[in-house]
């Protein structure tokens, strides 16, 4: 055994990096075990060192046994680096049918994150032109709330490469927190399973270049994401963990539009959620490509 923490928090996305910082900044004794690292962000060629898949076919994504293509990050900050910057609320109508009423946890998260709706200035023309057109249809398009400081949004439209000016939130400021607050990061350590006996966490075991490794922990977050997390487990000997994986689907419709002169601008700009079936469940509009589609 390695040496012992009070808590060892697998995956520095969204989750563990919340849970990490708010241990943290209580004094209690965090590690965060990461199985990547910091890359450079901006450039779709920058991209390919942490969007997992095949560098060489130049297709990042993880084939699973039906050929469906998942894409994730392995990195410090997980998916929130390459998101959007959508802050839609999600399930609030349902939890509350359950007597769970989450509003004010609603406002102090927007407020947190500095969730806006997006300025109109920012809305490029195929936004508008989409706009003009579900409008005339009679649908209610609103801007998409984000996570964006538009101050300083260069309005690119590469933010699934991650940020590099910094405009966008993500896990990464609350892992600076947690670090200044006394919590260590561990990056390049690969979690194999969670060590447990008489039903009670003993710790973690890291895969080396090498060899293997045990971390003695009393308390283990595991946070590595709708895909890592039920793999560790499965190793674990939780072997019914995963069963039920769902993922979150959505239709790109496009379009062709000759001369039509359009630039870089930032995506999912404006939702439409009158005809949606659960609070997740928006439409988005954002996808319209000038000549011919990318494929």
């Amino acid at each position: 055994m390695l040496k012992s923490f009070d808590f060892v928090v697998v995956g520095s996305g969204v989750g563990g990096a919340t849970v990490a910082k708010e241990l943290s900044v209580r004094g209690f004794n965090v590690t965060v075990l990461e199985k990547g690292g910091y890359h450079k962000l901006g450039t779709s060629w920058r991209a390919l060192s942490f969007y997992t898949g095949s560098f060489w076919n130049f297709c990042p994504g993880e084939m699973s046994d039906g050929e469906v293509e998942v894409l994730r990050t392995i990195m410090v900050g997980g998916s929130s680096v390459v998101t959007l910057g959508n802050g839609v609320r999600a399930l609030q109508k349902e939890f509350k049918s359950l007597g769970i009423d989450l509003e004010a946890e609603f406002i102090e998260a927007e407020k947190e994150l500095n969730v806006v709706p997006m300025p109109e200035e920012f809305m490029g023309k195929r936004t508008k032109k989409l706009m003009d057109a579900s409008r005339e249809l009679g649908y209610d398009v609103k801007p998409m709330p984000k996570f964006v400081n538009f101050k300083k949004c260069k309005n690119c439209g590469m933010c699934v490469t991650g940020c590099r000016y910094g405009a966008k939130w993500t896990s990464q400021r609350y892992l600076r927190e947690a670090r200044k607050a006394g919590a260590k990061i561990l990056t390049g350590v690969s979690v194999e399973k969670v060590l447990h006996s008489g039903g009670e966490v003993k710790g973690v075991r890291v895969r080396g270049s090498s060899s293997f490794s045990d971390i003695e922990a009393e308390n283990i977050v595991l946070a590595a994401g709708g895909i890592g997390t039920p793999i560790i487990l499965q190793r674990s000997g939780l072997t019914h963990a995963g069963s039920n994986l769902f993922l979150d689907l959505f239709v790109s419709t496009f379009g062709m539009l000759k001369n039509g002169g359009m630039r870089d601008e930032i995506s999912m700009a404006t939702l439409i959620d009158e005809f949606h079936g659960y609070d997740f469940g928006h439409v988005f509009i954002f996808a319209f490509f000038e000549e011919t589609p990318c494929v």
